[in-house]
């Protein structure tokens, strides 16, 4: 979470569009998981980061319980 909060305010400062800097963001994490192995807490996080940047994208609500049952499935 706080990695991609990390990118997003990089990503703020250079001035790139939201939906790209989300796209960025999700590729971020994905490029993350796949560096670290895979481990359980890293997916766990990534996941809900990444629901919360979908849910930004589409202009949903996030909610956070839903996301983290999703994230332990």
């Amino acid at each position: 979470v706080i990695t991609s909060a990390f990118v997003e305010f990089f990503l703020k400062k250079l001035r790139v569009p939201k939906k790209l800097q989300s796209f960025a963001i999700l590729f971020f994490l994905v490029f993350l998981m796949t560096i670290t192995g895979f481990r359980g807490s890293v997916m766990r996080a990534a996941i809900m980061s990444m629901c919360f940047q979908l849910s930004k994208m589409s202009g949903r609500h996030y909610d956070s319980f839903s996301v983290l049952a999703i994230s332990f499935m």
